[in-house]
């Protein structure tokens, strides 16, 4: 019996954001989420407002200025949040705080106020009744596991360079790695950066060879180069098939 085939989950971005749309393609375990909002968070504001030196230094000298400032950009989210209307299937936050090394900012910011942002955002999330996703680039090393338990999608699972089908492989086993100590499901960024569109659906298939049934396909930044998205998008459609 053939498989059903995977589908395009369409995330419409809040505007002030100045980024286009997304899209995510799934083999089967998001088959009841078609739509969603994505919205900046708290840290991801504050970096873009800032820069991260400027906030490195509070983070240093001013823990209760940083805490301020972080608790007036979380109300601004989570009212966001709650003026959403219709109520979409999922709202994807995108709060980058780490790069490939590992977080950007201590350990104290981390545990003290990324993740406990995180818990109001996903209580928040869930009263209106959507689900939860969160975009978060980097490596978060031992935080993965907390921040796995509590969204329901982890969006992308982005840890290191994917330069080349050498670099993904390595990503790939580091991934699997990851996904075995976290409770929520991962969505694992297509590799545009492989540049063609031969190679980027041969990463799709090394990634089906692994069976890791419940890692989803998807896409947040759109590709800076000359692919050709739609073709593309109706390969990797066949390989998931």
């Amino acid at each position: 019996m053939a498989a059903d085939p995977p589908e395009i989950f369409l995330v419409g971005v809040d505007e002030s954001l100045g980024k286009l749309g997304d899209y995510v393609l799934s083999a089967g375990p998001l088959t009841d989420k078609r739509w969603g909002v994505s919205v900046a968070g708290p840290t991801e504001l504050l970096l873009r407002k800032m820069g991260l030196r400027t906030l490195a230094k509070l983070s240093v000298w001013e823990r209760d200025t940083l805490k301020r400032l972080h608790e007036k950009a979380l109300d601004g989210v989570l009212s966001f949040i709650r003026s959403l209307n219709p109520v979409p299937d999922f709202v994807l936050v995108a709060d980058d705080c780490a790069s490939y090394e590992g977080p950007l900012l201590p350990k104290w910011y981390i545990e003290e106020i990324y993740l406990s942002s995180h818990e109001s955002l996903v209580e928040e999330i869930r009263s209106i009744g959507a689900a939860a996703f969160l975009h978060a680039d980097g490596n978060y090393g031992p935080y993965f596991g907390e921040i796995g338990r509590m969204w329901d999608l982890i969006h992308p699972l982005d840890i290191h360079p994917r330069g080349d089908l050498t670099d993904y492989m390595s990503w790939l086993r580091a991934a699997a790695r990851i996904r075995s100590k976290i409770g929520s499901t991962v969505a694992t960024g297509i590799a545009f950066e492989l540049g063609s569109e031969e190679l980027i659906v041969r990463a799709v298939k090394e990634l089906l060879k692994w069976g890791l049934g419940d890692i989803v396909l998807s896409n947040f930044h759109p590709p800076l180069s000359g692919l050709d998205v739609r073709m593309l998008v109706g390969m990797i459609r066949d390989a998931l098939s």
